[in-house]
C-alpha cells in the first residue's frame, strides 16, 4: 500500500480512530467487564489494516524507569486490545508472550539485552483488564527455562503468569512439507497450541547476524531444531576442543 493511499483510507475510516498517543485512539469497550462468552479483539483499524506498521511515542526518561515502561505498554495495550461483537479471539483464550530472553551479559535487567520485564507487564495487566485470567497467559523463550537476573520471575510472581514452570511446556511439532530448510520444527509449548493466541515483544537489537526484530524473536519459540532437508556434520566448535554438531545445508529442489 502507498503512503498516499494509506492516508487516503485513514482519512475516510474516521480521524476518531488515530487521533490519540498510539494513533489508534481509545480502546472501544474502555471501562466495562467483559461478559461471558464475550471474544476479545483487536482495535478494528488494526483489523482493517494487517500490512500497516503503527510507530508509538513513549515518555520514558530513562531505561530504569520501570513504573514509566510499564505504563506506556499498558496503554499501548488498551489501545491495541478491545472486546467486540462477533467472531473474534476465544473467550477464555491461551496467551504466549514472546520476549527476546537471549542475554544476561553482566548481571541485573540494567545490563542486560533482553526484552524489559515491565514491558511485557504492561501487556499483561492490559489482558487482565479485559478478563484474561492470569493463569492462562505463558512468557515464553525456547532456549531458556528460566534466567534468574532478568525481573522475569518477579514479575510472573506479581502477576501469577506462567514463566518458569513446566505447566503447558511440551513442545509441538509441526509439519511443514514446503519448507526450504526444514520439513518438521519443534515449538515450545504453547507456543503452537490449538486456540492460542501470541504476543511478540521483540528486543530492538544489533548484533553479529545483523538486528533481532519481530521475525528474528519469533525464533526462539522453538525448542529445538529438527529434521528436515538438513543434515548433521561434525566440526571442532571454536570454545570447546570436543566435536559440536553443526548443520549442512542441503539446496532445495523447490524453485523459488
Amino acid at each position: 500500500m502507498s503512503r498516499r493511499t494509506f492516508f487516503r483510507q485513514l482519512g475516510g475510516f474516521g480521524l476518531a480512530a488515530v487521533g490519540r498517543a498510539g494513533r489508534l485512539g481509545p480502546r472501544v469497550s474502555t471501562g466495562r467487564a467483559r461478559k461471558p462468552g464475550e471474544p476479545l479483539g483487536l482495535h478494528p483499524f488494526i483489523e482493517a489494516h494487517p500490512e500497516a506498521v503503527f510507530i508509538r511515542r513513549t515518555k520514558v526518561a530513562a531505561k530504569t524507569d520501570a513504573e514509566a515502561i510499564r505504563r506506556e505498554t499498558l496503554a499501548l495495550a488498551r489501545q491495541v486490545f478491545t472486546l467486540k461483537k462477533g467472531p473474534g479471539i476465544s473467550a477464555s483464550p491461551t496467551v504466549a508472550i514472546k520476549p527476546n530472553l537471549t542475554s544476561t551479559k553482566r548481571t541485573g535487567l540494567t545490563y542486560a539485552i533482553i526484552t524489559d520485564p515491565y514491558a511485557v507487564e504492561g501487556f499483561v495487566d492490559g489482558l487482565k483488564e479485559l478478563g484474561v485470567a492470569p493463569g492462562s497467559i505463558y512468557v515464553r523463550e525456547g532456549l531458556h527455562k528460566e534466567q534468574a537476573t532478568t525481573g522475569y520471575p518477579e514479575l510472573a510472581r506479581r502477576a501469577g503468569i506462567h514463566y518458569g514452570d513446566d505447566v503447558a511446556r511440551t513442545p509441538t511439532t509441526l509439519e511443514c512439507p514446503d519448507g526450504v530448510v526444514f520439513r518438521r520444527t519443534k515449538y515450545l509449548g504453547p507456543f503452537a497450541y490449538p486456540g492460542t493466541f501470541l504476543i511478540n515483544v521483540a528486543k530492538h537489537k544489533a548484533h553479529s547476524m545483523g538486528l533481532t526484530l519481530s521475525v528474528k524473536n519469533l525464533q526462539g519459540r522453538t525448542s529445538r531444531l529438527t529434521s528436515g532437508s538438513a543434515t548433521t556434520s561434525f566440526r571442532a566448535s571454536p570454545r570447546t576442543t570436543s566435536p559440536t554438531p553443526w548443520p549442512t545445508w542441503r539446496r532445495s529442489s523447490r524453485s523459488t
